[in-house]
């Protein structure tokens, strides 16, 4: 009784290690190293950078400028001389101008009427215009018709009458002329013009 089991020699017990872990160790592995972040350049520390705001320039509106309409030229006026062919004769000459279309012109002459009646030359430089001779008492009128054809244009046109100077009177009667036209502009109208020979 009471028996005792003999060990192998050599035989040790194996205990299980109580040592514990060291803090130090464990707090490093388990803080990781914070990763470095560059600070922004150009600024306070700290200051978040904004891009800048992309600026487009507004187009300036222009109002187009719209040449205004030149007005036509509707000048009618005619200009008068006498001029002096020796001692005897004379010429009168009426200058008309012209500044639009014009159709159905007719331009007359009122002369003073010589005590003899030579022949007398009226002459124009429109071809085709008609010339008439009349006596109204003391005065020979000259009535030039220009033909129905193609219009008129602009421009300066002659009519003249060539004759005999009338002998002084105890009367003298003003030498005149007159002209008239239809104009064809945008708006058809009636032109006239009128005025009185120099005295010579």
């Amino acid at each position: 009784a009471g028996k005792v089991a003999a060990r192998p020699a050599g035989a040790t017990s194996a205990a299980p290690s109580t040592s514990a872990p060291d803090p130090a160790q464990d707090t490093a592995a388990a803080s990781p190293s914070p990763s470095a972040t560059p600070a922004p350049t150009g600024g306070p520390a700290g200051a978040t950078p904004v891009a800048p705001t992309p600026t487009t320039a507004k187009p300036t509106a222009t109002t187009p400028t719209t040449p205004k309409p030149t007005a036509p030229d509707t000048a009618f006026a005619g200009t008068a001389a006498v001029e002096a062919l020796g001692r005897s004769g004379n010429r009168h000459t009426v200058e008309l101008t012209v500044g639009t279309r014009l159709t159905a012109l007719q331009v007359e002459f009122r002369l003073r009427r010589p005590d003899a009646l030579p022949g007398t030359t009226p002459w124009t430089d429109l071809p085709g215009t008609v010339v008439t001779v009349a006596l109204d008492r003391d005065t020979l009128v000259y009535r030039f018709t220009v033909q129905p054809g193609p219009d008129l244009g602009p421009g300066t046109y002659t009519f003249s009458v060539t004759g005999a100077v009338p002998a002084a009177g105890p009367t003298t009667p003003a030498e005149t002329w007159t002209a008239s036209a239809f104009a064809l502009t945008d708006d058809p109208h009636a032109v006239a013009a009128r005025g009185g020979f120099p005295a010579w």
